[in-house]
């Protein structure tokens, strides 16, 4: 489904994918891309930023229900605004990537 989970499917912290990780994910695959030392599967990158778009509350906010594993990997940040935030960051990076683009309204709704 374009979502990434710290354990996998089917584990204990499973709830249908990770928010904070998979935009984690698209943002490492995007700089890895700009590297030009990989290969990144363009189609997995869209279908990760597909599942991200679908998870944007009707306020432009970003909320994550999935399991990170250790919050501290996610920093300091622990409000709806630095969450969205990071979440929108990730979608920016996707202005460096060829295959595929984030939703500029979108971005316009979260900030």
């Amino acid at each position: 489904n374009g979502a990434y989970s710290a354990f996998g499917e089917n584990s204990w912290s499973d709830r249908g994918g990770c928010l904070w990780l998979t935009s984690f994910v698209v943002t490492t695959f995007c700089k890895a891309k700009t590297t030009g030392l990989i290969d990144v599967d363009e189609a997995k990158v869209c279908q990760s930023v597909d599942w991200i778009a679908g998870r944007q509350e009707a306020g432009g906010n970003y909320m994550d229900d999935g399991c990170v594993g250790n919050k501290r990997l996610m920093g300091s940040g622990d409000s709806d605004f630095s969450y969205t935030a990071y979440i929108c960051t990730g979608l920016m990076s996707l202005n460096n990537s060829r295959g595929c683009s984030c939703d500029s309204n979108a971005l316009a709704r979260a900030i």
